[in-house]
């Protein structure tokens, strides 16, 4: 065997060797890629929920204008979300034990798209108060609530689904001796139907 033969069977022992480890570094890369984010996910949440219009006037009736209302969330998470799904409904049912028979979209795929982590978003909607039937509101307040039930699906990095899923319980302003007395809107309806995190 000549020295020519040598050289080119280390050159091919070589490039096997390099091959190998360029292949064993892009499983090391990858590997390293999922365990980042499965440790640093992003996480949708809902920030606030508001309403940006009173839905009585100062006498205590119905307003002729909509009912407008605002919804912030935010990724909590160490790594960006990209936002594929949320449907956002509303349904008028009774306030003390709520069956959501009746639940009537607001908006579909309003949020959708990519959320940095730390990043808000923002979606503002109004509800006509005559197409709505929200004069029940006025008229019953103690029986009747306004429901608002929202969920946004997400992925992260790995193309992995996530859920958060909202129901929220508006609540009528106090009049208390003629002054407007603000309180909290939108109360958290304890239901792990409509009320989850993934």
């Amino acid at each position: 065997m000549n020295n020519e033969s040598l050289v080119t069977i280390f050159t091919g022992v070589l490039a096997l060797c390099t091959v190998i480890l360029t292949v064993l570094a892009r499983m090391q890369w990858k590997l390293l890629r999922q365990q980042f984010f499965v440790g640093n996910r992003p996480r949708v949440r809902v920030r606030r929920i508001r309403a940006l219009t009173e839905l009585l006037e100062p006498d205590g009736t119905l307003s002729d204008t909509p009912f407008m209302i605002e919804i912030v969330i935010v990724n909590q998470g160490a790594s960006d979300a990209v936002v594929y799904h949320d449907n956002t409904c509303i349904s008028l049912d009774r306030a003390d034990r709520p069956l959501f028979n009746t639940v009537r979209p607001i908006s579909s795929d309003s949020m959708c798209g990519r959320l940095e982590s730390g990043q808000e978003k923002r979606f503002q909607f109004g509800l006509d108060p005559q197409k709505y039937a929200l004069s029940i509101l006025s008229n019953y307040p103690a029986i009747m609530s306004l429901y608002l039930i929202a969920e946004f699906g997400y992925r992260d990095e790995l193309e992995r689904p996530y859920k958060t899923g909202i129901c929220r319980r508006f609540t009528m302003t106090e009049r208390t001796l003629g002054i407007l007395r603000e309180r909290e809107r939108f109360l958290v309806v304890e239901n792990p139907d409509y009320e989850y995190e993934d």
